[in-house]
């Protein structure tokens, strides 16, 4: 599952997540668009809060929003 996937399941804001995670929302914009990928204590942090639905291989394998496979 991508965070952005994880997020409105949960019926969170970009926010709520960026504080759950430890980071400001422009972060968590940047992940979602694939302008950044976390950093590995992040996706840690990622993964503990989501409980395991989102997973280090979901993190790192999802091209950006938007574009073309």
């Amino acid at each position: 599952m991508t965070i952005d996937e994880y997020i409105a399941r949960k019926n969170l804001t970009q926010a709520d997540f960026a504080q759950m995670v430890g980071v400001k929302q422009p972060t968590v914009h940047r992940w979602i668009y694939g302008k950044k990928f976390p950093e590995p204590r992040h996706a840690r942090k990622i993964v503990e809060v989501t409980q395991g639905q989102v997973t280090f291989e979901d993190l790192y394998k999802h091209q950006p929003k938007g574009e073309a496979a």
